[in-house]
């Protein structure tokens, strides 16, 4: 990982998953976590985040497309980028 800018912080953003695919038998247990992880980490992105706490010590309120004026044709995905209908 050592080639990529990103791949010390990949394995530690990835750490759990990649722990419980090594668990794995075969690649049918491999898709049973990968949809398991999925499942649970959507719930999460369906949430409304927390507010985000500047250095300055002030907040950044999350924006939501209910609040942004985006047209009604719009939704987001499981993990919320911006689908056109």
């Amino acid at each position: 990982m050592s080639k990529f800018a990103y791949g010390e912080e990949f394995l530690r953003i990835n750490a759990e998953l990649l722990e419980a695919y090594s668990k794995c038998k075969d690649g049918t247990e491999v898709i049973k976590v990968q949809d398991e992880w999925l499942a649970e980490n959507s719930k999460e992105t369906r949430e409304e985040p927390e507010d985000e706490m500047l250095s300055d010590g002030s907040s950044v309120q999350p924006t939501s497309t209910r609040d942004s004026g985006l047209d009604s044709d719009v939704e987001l995905d499981a993990l919320g980028n911006i689908k056109i209908k």
